[in-house]
């Protein structure tokens, strides 16, 4: 799905259509929508990478800001991943995030036999409009709607904060059904029948 597709459903809901006076440029929607895409990965934990490497040495980057960790293996074997690097007295194999994209391994001396194995969400990267989405178009709408709500922030009267509070319910909504409908396609279908005796 285009970036394109979605600025078009943004415009139609913010009746800012009339191409000869717009109210927003593309490029203001298009960080929005940025912004919004990154929050959808993080709840929905979606735009999975895998990534598998040699590390050199115990601290490095990944290519990606990274908004969850799935999973962390060292030569097959998990490690868990500590969020707070700051904590004292840790004595265990653990990865931790330092700053930005950059990670580090503690308490593990790193060799060239090693192979991490990294399965992560990713943000998204700077959006324009003929750019693939990295969410499928089941999000489309909430993308959308994320975007409306943060362009009546803008432009602040008794009107817009009425209908930010309408299209905050809406993406509350349209959420809630994303989260349902990915509810039921994670969960596997068990078909009872009855034994005779």
């Amino acid at each position: 799905m285009l970036a394109q597709e979605v600025l078009l459903l943004t415009r139609s809901l913010l009746r800012d259509d009339d191409y000869k006076n717009l109210r927003f440029s593309d490029r203001e929607l298009l960080d929005c929508m940025q912004r919004v895409q990154d929050e959808l990965i993080t709840l929905f934990r979606e735009n999975i990478q895998v990534l598998c490497f040699k590390p050199k040495s115990a601290v490095f980057e990944l290519p990606q800001k990274v908004a969850y960790i799935h999973n962390i293996t060292l030569n097959g074997t998990s490690i868990p991943y500590l969020q707070n690097h700051t904590a004292h007295n840790i004595k265990n194999l653990v990865f931790t995030h330092l700053y930005e994209n950059t990670y580090s391994i503690l308490n593990y001396p790193i060799s060239k036999y090693d192979e991490l194995h990294i399965t992560y969400s990713a943000l998204s990267q700077r959006l324009e409009a003929n750019d693939e989405l990295v969410l499928d178009s089941i999000y489309n709408k909430a993308l959308s709607l994320g975007i409306v709500c943060e362009m009546f922030l803008r432009e602040v009267n008794e009107t817009n904060i009425h209908k930010k509070q309408f299209y905050e319910r809406e993406y509350e909504k349209e959420k809630g059904i994303i989260r349902t409908h990915k509810n039921s396609s994670n969960n596997k279908r068990v078909l009872q029948t009855r034994t005779q005796y």
